[in-house]
C-alpha cells in the first residue's frame, strides 16, 4: 500500500529490459486500495501507458513513471501518473502481450515502486 501524502512521492523505473512486453500498450494506473477506483486528481489523468507519443525514455533506455501528488520538477507530464493525499494501489495492466513473453508465460515481475 502506498501513500500519496508521502513527500516526493515514488519512482518505478523499467530498465530497458524489462519494459513490458504489450503488442497493443500497457497502463499504470492508481487504485483505491479497498474498491478499484481510480485516485482523483486536479488534472483528469489517470494512467501512464506505454504507447507513443510522450513516454521519455532515461540515457540507458529505461523509462521512469513518477508517482506524486504533485509533478517532480524536471519530469515530462507523460512520465508522471498524479495521486491524491490517500493511501493507494497501483496495477499494471498489458494489452496483447508479446507472445513468449515473460508476460505471456506467467513470470514478468515488474521493478519495484520505491519513494524519491
Amino acid at each position: 500500500l502506498l501513500d500519496g501524502s508521502q513527500a516526493g512521492g515514488y519512482v518505478l523505473t523499467f530498465p530497458a529490459s524489462v519494459i513490458p512486453e504489450a503488442s497493443r500498450l500497457w497502463l499504470l494506473t492508481a487504485y483505491t486500495p479497498n474498491s478499484v477506483e481510480m485516485i482523483l486528481n486536479p488534472i483528469n489523468k489517470y494512467v501512464v501507458a506505454g504507447y507513443p507519443p510522450g513516454l521519455v525514455r532515461n540515457r540507458d533506455g529505461s523509462i521512469s513513471i513518477h508517482i506524486a501528488r504533485v509533478r517532480p520538477p524536471g519530469v515530462p507530464e507523460a512520465n508522471w501518473l498524479p495521486v491524491g493525499f490517500r493511501p493507494f494501489n497501483v496495477m499494471l495492466r498489458l494489452y496483447l502481450v508479446v507472445p513468449g513473453s515473460a508476460a505471456a508465460n506467467n513470470t514478468y515481475v515488474p521493478p519495484p515502486v520505491v519513494p524519491r
